[in-house]
């Protein structure tokens, strides 16, 4: 959570990510691998993979955007 002024400001985005009529096709193994890139591309684009989870047939994510410039209104 950030904080400016008068203001508090927590900016974050959960996403579900569901396979077509949710077949059952992830595996452990599969799960690893897609934290692994999910945390490279918030990297890259300088978010934070707050939480990550997920079975056989979906994915969660909570993503974190941080407060850009203080100046902003």
């Amino acid at each position: 959570m950030h904080t400016g002024g008068h203001r508090v400001l927590a900016l974050h985005a959960r996403l579900v990510i569901m396979t077509k009529i949710r077949h059952r096709m992830f595996s452990d193994r599969h799960l690893a691998r897609m934290e692994e890139i999910m945390r490279a591309m918030c990297a890259d684009f300088e978010t934070e993979l707050v939480e990550f989870n997920g079975n056989k047939n979906h994915i969660h994510l909570l993503v974190n955007f941080p407060y850009g410039d203080p100046q902003c209104p």
